[in-house]
């Protein structure tokens, strides 16, 4: 039976949790690691094997609550529930090496191992000092984004999942269709570059009345024929939620266009990587028309129709 005190070994009170514990693991197993001082093997393999007992323990929900309610003496002999089975005492294995590896595989598992001074640290010290690993670089992650027109007019911040992991990339106003945002991505000691890259390709979504050409917005206004022939003013919402009153001057045609200027997308500045939209700098909004005519005229009223357009 060990004699640990597991708390003590790892430099913890007895409130510690599991992340606690996991972050006086990594810390002291980096430190007492034998292939650090190779001058002091025998002492730091004892300490080692001591750290990597108390962290199995203590990082076992089972095994750290028999310890904490009952001590060693219990836990090494097992406990025997209401039903008389008897939960299986616990052992340390002399498997150090394997409880670190295993930890680093699910802490940091793109990581080689390094200690603090960025010397790489193996499992077992005994056969694998001079071995040498193959260092590979990461890949990059590709991700294509879909945000709407109305996301790319206004900007917005939108969540990412890759390899099980989420994070928030800001979409700033202005992007094109295509756009790519890099994130470098810290992937720690032990690949021939510390980042890799995250780059998301935006791509842009359809939009029932609004389209795009490049910087320039085109709305696609639908109106009335009797409100086509009487010239009367447009009236829609923008992309950002105002509200415009566009007149006409003329009988409105299917081939009729009305350029606003400074009402299309905000111009988004590739090389200072952020866009003008504070400083008013947008495209044209083109104005089409979409002409609604009636599904039926009764006789009479084409007549009038004949004579207003025929007078």
């Amino acid at each position: 039976m060990s004699e640990l005190d597991y708390y003590q070994t790892l430099q913890l009170n007895r409130t510690a949790t599991i992340d606690d514990v996991k972050k006086a693991f990594r810390r002291l197993s980096l430190k007492y690691h034998p292939t650090k001082n190779p001058s002091e093997i025998t002492v730091c393999s004892d300490q080692f094997h001591q750290i990597c007992e108390a962290y199995e323990v203590l990082s076992d929900k089972h095994l750290s609550a028999i310890y904490n309610k009952f001590g060693p003496k219990v836990l090494a002999k097992g406990l025997e529930n209401e039903d008389g089975n008897t939960y299986p005492g616990y052992k340390y294995q002399q498997n150090a090496f394997e409880i670190f590896e295993k930890f680093y595989s699910e802490y940091l598992p793109y990581h080689e191992i390094f200690d603090d001074t960025g010397k790489m640290l193996y499992g077992s010290c005994f056969s694998s000092i001079h071995k040498e690993r193959n260092v590979e670089k990461l890949q990059d992650v590709k991700i294509t984004l879909e945000c709407s027109i109305d996301e790319l007019y206004n900007g917005c911040t939108k969540e990412i999942t890759y390899e099980g992991r989420t994070r928030l990339v800001e979409i700033q106003p202005g992007y094109q269709n295509g756009h790519q945002i890099i994130i470098e991505e810290e992937c720690g000691k032990g690949y021939k570059e510390e980042f890799r890259r995250i780059i998301v390709t935006v791509k842009q979504t359809s939009h029932e009345k609004y389209s795009r050409q490049g910087d320039d917005l085109v709305y696609k206004h639908d109106i009335s024929l009797v409100d086509a022939l009487n010239s009367s003013p447009c009236k829609f919402k923008t992309l950002d939620g105002r509200t415009l009153n566009i007149s006409i001057d003329e009988v409105i045609t299917p081939k009729t266009v009305k350029v606003v200027e400074e009402e299309g997308m905000p111009v988004f500045d590739e090389d200072q990587e952020k866009s003008s939209v504070h400083n008013s700098s947008r495209g044209r909004l083109f104005v089409t028309f979409n002409i609604l005519f009636p599904s039926e005229l009764k006789a009479k009223s084409q007549l009038q129709v004949s004579k207003i357009l025929n007078p």
